[in-house]
């Protein structure tokens, strides 16, 4: 649910983004196709910390 991966730790997140990195190493180019299936990930953005909003802003996450 939204609220459990709201309340997920820094490391899990920085996982979960690396999971979804390694799954669409090919579509990284086109960041809207990208955000349109991995919307419940931008809930968590806004709480982690700045390294890993990069991150996520690099793979069209946010």
């Amino acid at each position: 649910t939204v609220a459990k991966r709201k309340h997920a730790g820094h490391k899990q997140v920085r996982d979960k983004l690396r999971k979804v990195k390694k799954r669409s190493s090919k579509k990284i180019k086109s960041p809207k196709r990208l955000k349109k299936k991995k919307v419940g990930l931008r809930h968590i953005h806004k709480k982690i910390r700045r390294h890993i909003k990069r991150f996520a802003r690099k793979y069209g996450l946010i």
